[in-house]
């Protein structure tokens, strides 16, 4: 970058002082950068059994315009058994996508966000935990319900609520109520919108039972519930996955049941890897029908590598 580039890029940060985080977040990157890891901390009143600061931040100029675009993401996680807490807060003044599509339509970037979207607390003992706030979750391979952030392309479906899991012995269930994230055509976080409701039962037969040639058994089944004022969605899935000596399967299929006015669905995939002779092979069948709401399955479509994802960012 040449010195009169710099100096105009200084200049322009100046003017927009307004911002309540522009030099702040810078320090905060150097601060998470030091801390990322776990640093156990002790004094004689506070003890930190486990301290995790981690921060991202991404600055750029539009290439041609120069318009500025800064993103950041600022985590927090504290744990001191049974509990933990955590917390992130992001801004984007403005986003990536928000910049390409005010550039778009001729219209300033005027879509900033400076908050805290994400925190929670959790309680966890003796096969007990207990979630409050916000947290991602996938039941099996995402067919009844998936929540999750992939912060590459900008996507974020954390939930906002409260979950319960309950594990004994071969039995593992989850149950989970709150509002999903959605995010505007700028990636900024909107209203969330819905209550979900969902229930997730596994029982792992090969953890106690010694059944023919399987070396792992699993059967479960899953409920996802969404209801808004307008539209009631309702999925039931049930799976198994077993492992032999050389072979990996799974197979999961699910039925959708909306309002009596609308179509209903389904959704079916198999999946399985052989290993002989030190050769790993994969394969996978997906059938899909009228099946996309608050869950992610598997993609129809081959699932591209992080180079391709932002050849063209």
């Amino acid at each position: 970058m040449s010195r009169a580039k710099r100096v105009k890029v200084e200049a322009r940060v100046d003017r927009r002082r307004d911002l309540r985080t522009d030099f702040l977040l810078v320090a905060i990157a150097f601060l998470g950068a030091g801390l990322a890891r776990p640093c156990p901390v002790r004094a004689e009143s506070f003890d930190l059994s486990s301290l995790n600061l981690s921060n991202q931040l991404e600055y750029s100029l539009e290439e041609g315009t120069e318009d500025e675009i800064l993103e950041d993401w600022f985590d927090l996680r504290y744990e001191t058994d049974p509990f933990s807490f955590g917390a992130r807060f992001e801004a984007y003044q403005p986003s990536e996508r928000s910049a390409g599509k005010n550039r778009e339509s001729k219209l300033p970037p005027d879509s900033t966000f400076q908050a805290f979207p994400f925190r929670y607390v959790e309680f966890q003992r003796n096969g007990i935990r207990v979630t409050a706030g916000n947290f991602y979750d996938i039941f099996g391979r995402g067919i009844a319900f998936r929540s999750y952030e992939n912060r590459d392309v900008r996507i974020d479906t954390n939930l906002d609520g409260v979950r319960v899991g309950i594990r004994r012995g071969i039995f593992d269930a989850r149950f989970l109520t709150g509002k999903m994230l959605r995010k505007n055509a700028s990636g900024i976080p909107q209203e969330r919108r819905g209550l979900l409701h969902a229930a997730n039962l596994e029982a792992r037969l090969s953890d106690r039972y010694r059944i023919g040639p399987f070396n792992h058994l699993l059967l479960g089944t899953s409920l996802s519930r969404m209801s808004e004022s307008d539209s009631r969605d309702e999925i039931v899935t049930g799976r198994v996955e077993f492992g032999l000596e050389h072979l990996f399967f799974y197979g999961e299929y699910g039925d959708r049941n909306n309002r009596p006015e609308e179509p209903e669905g389904h959704a079916l995939y198999l999946g399985a890897n052989l290993d002989l002779f030190g050769v790993g092979l994969t394969a996978e069948y997906k059938n899909y029908k009228e099946f996309d709401f608050h869950n992610n399955p598997p993609a129809l479509t081959r699932e591209q590598t992080y180079t391709l994802l932002s050849r063209n960012a």
